[in-house]
């Protein structure tokens, strides 16, 4: 798994200000940065500048890339980076770190976008698995955990998942997470599947 359809969202230059004192102030006062969640195998963090190596080693790779416009240079995995850092600020949530647990090594990410489709506003789903990790449940894994945190935590009444036609191991990710598909619309620039789950049809597959 892995792969993720892309959410390219346009960041102004006054997006970038105040970064340094928005990272300061999201760091705890043991220097780590915020802790969102845990599973059984993962832990997801706030991304923080020390993370752009691993991240242009992930987002680079065409493998992985391949259901996204085109792989990212370091420079532009750096501007992804602080992008997520604006996300934080702004919404409290965006993409974080995927850490597995039992090694410490980051394996990828997941999180909740905040952003608009067919003018409405959406908390989007997104995860990306770095290839030597597929295959091995941990991108519906991650995914499940922003789910419960989403709907418990953030108590969101929906959260969508903007598929690429075609990217199957994504698509089988959604429908494992009890997510179905609602239209097909054009987002970022290509047709995307609207993969759409609510917080009660969450709540009941839980129950179940």
């Amino acid at each position: 798994m892995g792969r993720i359809s892309f959410f390219r969202l346009c960041l102004c230059t006054s997006d970038f200000i105040p970064l340094v004192l928005l990272a300061a102030h999201r760091k705890s006062i043991t220097g780590q940065m915020k802790q969102i969640l845990q599973t059984d195998r993962l832990l997801l963090r706030e991304l923080d500048s020390p993370d752009l190596a691993f991240l242009f080693s992930l987002l680079s790779d065409p493998d992985v890339m391949r259901f996204w416009p085109n792989p990212l240079t370091k420079e532009e995995c750096n501007d992804w980076l602080q992008r997520q850092r604006v996300r934080y600020e702004e919404h409290g949530y965006g993409y974080w770190l995927a850490i597995n647990k039992a090694g410490g090594e980051p394996l990828g990410q997941a999180g909740l976008l905040q952003i608009e489709v067919d003018h409405r506003s959406e908390t989007a789903l997104g995860y990306i698995i770095r290839k030597a990790y597929w295959n091995r449940g941990y991108a519906t894994e991650a995914a499940a955990g922003c789910l419960e945190y989403a709907f418990e935590t953030l108590e969101v009444s929906r959260v969508i998942a903007p598929i690429r036609p075609g990217n199957t191991p994504s698509e089988r990710v959604a429908v494992k997470l009890g997510m179905l598909p609602e239209r097909t619309v054009a987002f970022a620039g290509f047709p995307h599947s609207i993969y759409v789950v609510t917080r009660e049809a969450f709540s009941n597959a839980k129950r179940a």
